[in-house]
Protein backbone atom coordinates (compact mmCIF):
# COMPACT_ATOMS: atom_id res chain seq x y z
CA UNK A 1 0.00 0.00 0.00
CA UNK A 2 1.17 3.49 -0.83
CA UNK A 3 0.15 6.87 0.57
CA UNK A 4 -1.26 9.14 -2.12
CA UNK A 5 -0.20 12.78 -2.52
CA UNK A 6 -3.70 14.28 -2.19
CA UNK A 7 -2.46 17.79 -2.99
CA UNK A 8 -1.11 16.67 -6.37
CA UNK A 9 -4.43 15.07 -7.28
CA UNK A 10 -6.47 18.05 -6.04
CA UNK A 11 -4.29 20.36 -8.17
CA UNK A 12 -4.97 18.19 -11.21
CA UNK A 13 -8.71 18.27 -10.54
CA UNK A 14 -8.57 22.05 -10.35
CA UNK A 15 -6.55 22.35 -13.58
CA UNK A 16 -8.99 20.08 -15.41
CA UNK A 17 -12.07 21.72 -13.85
CA UNK A 18 -13.46 18.35 -12.82
CA UNK A 19 -15.38 17.18 -9.80
CA UNK A 20 -14.01 14.30 -7.76
CA UNK A 21 -16.88 12.14 -9.00
CA UNK A 22 -16.12 12.89 -12.68
CA UNK A 23 -12.44 12.25 -12.07
CA UNK A 24 -13.14 8.92 -10.37
CA UNK A 25 -15.40 7.80 -13.21
CA UNK A 26 -12.80 8.65 -15.84
CA UNK A 27 -10.09 6.85 -13.86
CA UNK A 28 -12.34 3.83 -13.44
CA UNK A 29 -12.37 3.84 -9.64
CA UNK A 30 -15.09 4.13 -7.02
CA UNK A 31 -16.13 7.72 -6.16
CA UNK A 32 -15.95 6.95 -2.42
CA UNK A 33 -12.39 5.71 -2.82
CA UNK A 34 -11.49 8.91 -4.64
CA UNK A 35 -13.11 11.06 -1.95
CA UNK A 36 -11.12 9.24 0.73
CA UNK A 37 -7.88 9.72 -1.18
CA UNK A 38 -8.54 13.42 -1.72
CA UNK A 39 -9.55 14.06 1.86
CA UNK A 40 -6.58 12.66 3.69
CA UNK A 41 -4.17 11.15 1.19
CA UNK A 42 -5.04 7.68 2.41
CA UNK A 43 -3.08 4.59 1.53
CA UNK A 44 -4.19 2.60 -1.49
CA UNK A 45 -3.14 -0.23 -3.76
CA UNK A 46 -0.69 0.17 -6.61
CA UNK A 47 -3.51 -0.73 -9.03
CA UNK A 48 -5.53 2.37 -8.04
CA UNK A 49 -2.44 4.59 -8.28
CA UNK A 50 -1.79 3.14 -11.72
CA UNK A 51 -5.31 3.90 -12.90
CA UNK A 52 -5.08 7.51 -11.73
CA UNK A 53 -1.59 7.91 -13.21
CA UNK A 54 -2.73 6.50 -16.57
CA UNK A 55 -5.58 8.97 -16.74
CA UNK A 56 -3.35 11.91 -15.79
CA UNK A 57 -0.53 10.83 -18.08
CA UNK A 58 2.04 10.80 -15.28
CA UNK A 59 4.19 8.18 -13.58
CA UNK A 60 2.75 6.36 -10.59
CA UNK A 61 5.64 7.65 -8.48
CA UNK A 62 4.36 11.20 -9.03
CA UNK A 63 1.23 10.31 -7.06
CA UNK A 64 2.98 8.80 -4.04
CA UNK A 65 3.56 11.10 -1.08
CA UNK A 66 7.25 11.77 -0.52
CA UNK A 67 8.19 11.84 3.14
Amino acid sequence: MFQVDARFIRDELFKRKMTAKEFAERCGINALTMARLLKDGARTQAKIIGQIADFLGVKGEDLILKE
